[in-house]
This record gives C-alpha cells, structure tokens and sequence, in this order.
C-alpha cells in the first residue's frame, strides 16, 4: 500500500511534500530551502552581499517571507554563499518562486549579480520531529 502512494505521488502530475509525508502517515507543516552559490573569482562574499543587501534583499524578503538565515562560508569550500528559506510547503514555495521570478525588480538584481556567481545548487529540507525550526 505504501509502495503504491509513494508511486502515485511520484509518478503523478506533480510532486507535493504534503502528499509525500501523508502517504507516510505524516503530516509537514514547513520546508526549508538551502541555496548554495559558489562566487566567481575575483568576486568574493563582500561583493557578493554589497549588491545583494542593496538591491536583492528586500524584493526577496517581500515575496519569499521566511529568511532563516544568511552565510558565507569560512572553512571548507571558500567563496560560498549559504541562505535558507522556510515555506508552508512544497506548494508555497512554487508559488512564491514563481512570483519572484516574474517580479521586474528581482529581474534586474539578477542582471547584475548572475556575473558574480559560478554554480548554484539548492535541496529542500524536512524538518525532524525535534528541530527547532519547525
């Protein structure tokens, strides 16, 4: 029975986080989104978030909502821009994506920041039962 949810959902028209934790018998109240950019030389994080903080951060903040945090990265793979976002769901966050991706202001912040970065990448999340984000 579990087996054939998880294909239904899965192979269906689209994948809900809601409906994937349903058919474990689970209910998900919120996602996070984990972004990673790793910057292009000879940017660096102070480039980086200069423009972003002037002319990314409160168009973002307006339609994504929940910013749970905001990082550059210290050890490890330098240059590496971390940011987290919550959402009530796999739903939200599609709707609110979408709407940053049509808005005209965000459009032109990319124009100027996209030259900056090398790769993205992005996962989402589930909080565990005891986290503190929930």
């Amino acid at each position: 029975m579990l087996i054939n949810g998880l294909t239904n959902i899965i192979n269906g028209p689209k994948l809900s986080i809601r409906a994937f934790t349903a058919a474990r018998g689970e209910t998900q109240e919120m996602i996070v989104e984990e972004r990673c950019y790793v910057l292009r030389m000879p940017h660096g994080p102070q480039d980086y978030l200069a423009l972003y903080e002037a002319e990314g951060l409160a168009v973002q903040r307006s339609i994504l909502g929940r910013l749970l945090g905001y990082f550059h990265t210290e050890v490890g793979g330098l240059n590496t821009m971390v940011h987290l976002w919550g959402y009530d769901g796999f739903d939200d966050r599609m709707k609110r994506r979408a709407a940053l991706a049509a808005d005209p202001t965000w459009q032109a912040y990319l124009v100027r920041v996209r030259p900056m970065i090398e790769s993205m990448s992005n996962r989402l999340l589930v909080p565990a039962p005891f986290s503190p984000i929930r």
